[in-house]
């Protein structure tokens, strides 16, 4: 493989894993529109729907029923396999481990992703998602303990928003 060759496949797969993280950020932030632009816009899916609209409304439908509280979800990626299939198609298979805490339950759940990417110019984004649980904990915890003063999880998510400058 030359070295060109090994660079654009380096780049197609940060940009893929990037793709991946953005969603994880994106569903703990309840972030719809964030979350829909991460689809292909050609999307004709039975799940969503067709383009990045189905996508949103899809999810605005399902997060709706789950009211935004970003300081108590985490969607961990682990392991990210991806395989360039050609110069716009990839596949990958990604390892979670989400966390949500309601109170003081904690309620662990980790599951596999099976993705499709396809590249659009020179974006890639999520052609076909496809994810299975495969174990889910619930454990009971005290609340954190946290230094006077310290930063809560609802700073850090409004420092997010600054940034982003929302």
């Amino acid at each position: 493989m030359s070295e060109t060759e090994a660079i654009r496949q380096l780049l197609a797969r940060e940009a893929i894993r990037d793709l991946v993280n953005r969603y994880a950020v994106a569903i703990d932030s309840h972030r719809v529109d964030d979350i829909a632009a991460l689809f292909d816009p050609e999307l004709e899916s039975e799940k969503y729907g067709t383009g990045q609209a189905g996508v949103r409304a899809w999810y605005a439908e399902r997060l709706t029923a789950h009211p935004a509280n970003p300081s108590a979800l985490h969607h961990n990626i682990g392991v990210h396999q991806v395989d360039l299939v050609d110069d716009d198609h990839a596949t990958g298979v990604c390892y979670m481990l989400g966390v949500g805490v309601t109170g003081t339950t904690w309620l662990e759940n980790a599951g596999i992703y099976a993705d499709e990417y396809v590249r659009r110019g020179d974006r890639w984004y999520f052609a076909h998602r496809a994810w299975a649980a495969t174990g889910i904990v619930r454990t009971e915890i005290d609340p954190p303990a946290a230094a006077p003063g310290a930063l809560t999880p609802e700073d850090v998510w409004e420092i997010y928003r600054q940034h982003r400058g929302d």
